[in-house]
């Protein structure tokens, strides 16, 4: 497990009026907007650095899709004397090894909705899952009745939510993490 560093922080006075909070919060906006001016000064550098890799990337990532081009055509072409007619799938080499595999079978379907209709008209309806699960959406509405099977609770938490002004951010605190009951709606 990863340790988290901890970071000492200096205990701040609770503002003690709504003029000492609207203050605060307006010390949390700057601090934001700080924090998104670094973050966007990050972001601009490394664009930059991806931009100047790949200048130099792209000509050799073309070379290297030559050469596996190249070595392509040599398997294929000689797939029969490199594999000993099939005996092998793996050929050797001291720089390196080249293989044949074949990917497990896949299921590929289109028009699910006639596929199903066929099977049902074909009798085969073995290859159609039903699938049971739990509506969680009808537990919301008759939470009162859901309630009463045992393992189901019905949760809900308040958050306070911090809006500085002029910035598109939103903080949410957990308030108070403990279960609460909800009333049926």
């Amino acid at each position: 497990m990863v340790k988290k560093k901890s970071i000492k922080r200096e205990a701040l006075p609770v503002p003690q009026t709504e003029k000492d909070a609207a203050e605060i919060l307006g010390q949390i906006g700057y601090k934001e907007r700080e924090i998104q001016r670094i973050n966007t000064g990050i972001n601009d550098d490394i664009e930059r650095v991806k931009a100047m890799a790949n200048d130099k990337l792209n000509p050799i990532q073309e070379q290297r899709d030559q050469l596996v081009d190249a070595l392509f055509a040599f398997a294929q072409s000689h797939r029969d004397e490199l594999t000993e007619n099939g005996k092998t799938k793996t050929v050797k080499w001291p720089t390196g090894k080249i293989s044949w595999r074949m990917t497990p079978p896949k299921v590929n379907l289109r028009d699910t909705e006639a596929i199903l209709m066929r099977l049902k008209e074909l009798n085969i309806e073995r290859f159609i899952r039903i699938k049971e699960e739990i509506d969680k959406e009808l537990m919301l509405k008759e939470s009162k009745i859901a309630q009463t099977v045992k393992g189901v609770s019905i949760t809900q938490i308040e958050n306070l939510i911090i809006e500085p002004d002029k910035i598109d951010l939103e903080i949410v605190r957990k308030i108070n993490p403990k279960k609460q009951k909800r009333e049926a709606m």
